[in-house]
């Protein structure tokens, strides 16, 4: 690509402005731009290097060929060799010669649409980054809401639908479950009153959500005892002993591992702990009276704080 001086009233954007313009970690810009030459041609003395509007299309352009299946160096070329830096009629081509789909999130954001790009592309410090950025900007709860889950989601109809894609699922997952376990980690408030244990049910394997309640309860000053994935009973039994948690909530995310006995062998405490269950496995279990249900992250925050407090 030819580099040359910055033109007068357009716009030049650096390596950073541009990643999160388009979800894509800086460090992948700067692979491009040394790999396959696919980089800012603009140049003023004593300055970085930065975007012109041309550049960014390019960028466009590669980004679009290598969600429908393009390996990098030939959506490189596309992208180089597209006069207008728009999508080519060869890049279709190679997407269907390749099998790749779009991710469909109609009406979704564009932190969604930059984690969906970024999943598909198996690149973990752009989905990281964006993350990041939407959990700063939106909050956890909308970060969990409006972003990760509406993507999560179209993964998963894209698996049922081609029965491929379970590692863009893994590193999905993956890349959710470091960002908001480490805003946890990061959160300085002093949490107030007993704290609330959050576990997956015996057998339970996917409890990423908890990950996030931990995430959004941290941010609200409620202190929280994570337990993880496939707890055994006698566990979860001497864990409530023990600390007599303000209140326990248990996942499940598939009907085989709701299992309505478990809550009854819950042991009674002083002070008394509230016991709520999550998750879509729960959905036709009949429960004890004592045990409540939580549907959302908005509702589960504010249940659980009052419980807490």
């Amino acid at each position: 690509m030819p580099r040359g001086p910055e033109r007068a009233g357009e716009p030049h954007l650096s390596v950073a402005a541009v990643a999160r313009m388009l979800g894509i970690a800086p460090a992948t810009l700067r692979t491009w731009d040394r790999r396959y030459g696919i980089g800012p041609s603009a140049h003023a003395p004593g300055r970085h290097r930065r975007y012109s509007p041309q550049d960014i299309a390019r960028l466009e352009t590669m980004r679009h060929a290598l969600v429908r299946g393009v390996g990098p160096a030939e959506a490189a070329r596309y992208a180089i060799a597209s006069p207008n830096g728009g999508p080519t009629t060869a890049v279709d081509g190679a997407r269907a010669r390749a099998g790749g789909t779009m991710l469909r999130l109609p009406g979704a954001g564009r932190y969604a649409r930059g984690l969906g790009r970024a999943a598909l592309a198996l690149d973990f410090p752009a989905a990281r980054t964006v993350l990041v950025e939407a959990v700063d900007t939106l909050g956890v709860v909308a970060a969990w809401d409006d972003v990760a889950r509406p993507v999560l989601a179209a993964v998963a109809r894209r698996w049922a639908a081609t029965g491929a894609g379970v590692e863009v699922e893994h590193l999905l997952s993956q890349s959710v479950a470091a960002v908001f376990s480490a805003h946890v980690v990061a959160t300085t408030e002093e949490p107030e009153g007993r704290p609330v244990m959050l576990a997956g049910m015996p057998h339970e394997e996917h409890t990423l959500p908890l990950v996030v309640l931990a995430a959004a309860l941290g941010d609200r000053s409620v202190s929280v005892q994570p337990l993880g994935t496939d707890l055994p009973q006698s566990a979860l039994v001497a864990a409530v002993r023990r600390s007599a948690p303000a209140a326990v909530v248990l996942w499940s995310q598939i009907p085989a591992t709701a299992d309505g006995a478990l809550l009854a062998a819950l042991p009674e405490t002083r002070p008394r702990s509230r016991t709520f269950v999550a998750g879509p496995g729960w959905k036709n279990t009949v429960l004890p009276a004592r045990v409540g249900t939580l549907t959302s992250l908005v509702e589960a925050v504010d249940v659980l704080v009052a419980a807490a407090r």
